[in-house]
C-alpha cells in the first residue's frame, strides 16, 4: 500500500470480517485493511483461494470457510472471529449470490435470498 494511503487509512488494533474475500472486490478490500493495521477474518465458500490469500497475509489474518446464506454457518464465523480477534468493528458484506441470468428473469424469491444474505 502507497505511503500516502497508509497515512489515510489507520486501522490498526481494529477488526475486519469481509465476506467473498477469496477474490475480486472482497480480496482488495482484505488486503487494503490487512496493510492498513487490521485484522482481517476473511470469508468465503471457496477454500483453496481463501486459504492462499490467508497464507499471503500472515499475521492478523484467519480464513473462514462459510457460506453466508445460512444462518449457523454465519454465527460460527461470528463466533470464529471474536476467539480470534476478541471484537469485530468492520463488517464488509460482500459475498456475491446472484443466479446466473438476465436480471429480468429473476423472480421475488429469488431476490429475497440474495437481499436475506
Amino acid at each position: 500500500m502507497p505511503q500516502e494511503l497508509h497515512e489515510l487509512l489507520d486501522l490498526s488494533g481494529q477488526v475486519a470480517l469481509v465476506t467473498g474475500a477469496s477474490r475480486g472486490i472482497g480480496r482488495s478490500i482484505a488486503e487494503v485493511f490487512h496493510c492498513a493495521g487490521a485484522g482481517v477474518a476473511l470469508v468465503s465458500r471457496s477454500a483453496e483461494p481463501l486459504e492462499e490469500l490467508a497464507g499471503q497475509l500472515g499475521d492478523r489474518a484467519i480464513s473462514l470457510v462459510a457460506d453466508v446464506a445460512e444462518e449457523a454457518q454465519v454465527n460460527e464465523v461470528v463466533e470464529k472471529t471474536l476467539e480470534a480477534f476478541g471484537r469485530i468493528d468492520i463488517l464488509i458484506n460482500n459475498a456475491g449470490l446472484m443466479s446466473p441470468g438476465p436480471y429480468s428473469d429473476i423472480h421475488a424469491a429469488e431476490w429475497h435470498r440474495v437481499i436475506s444474505a
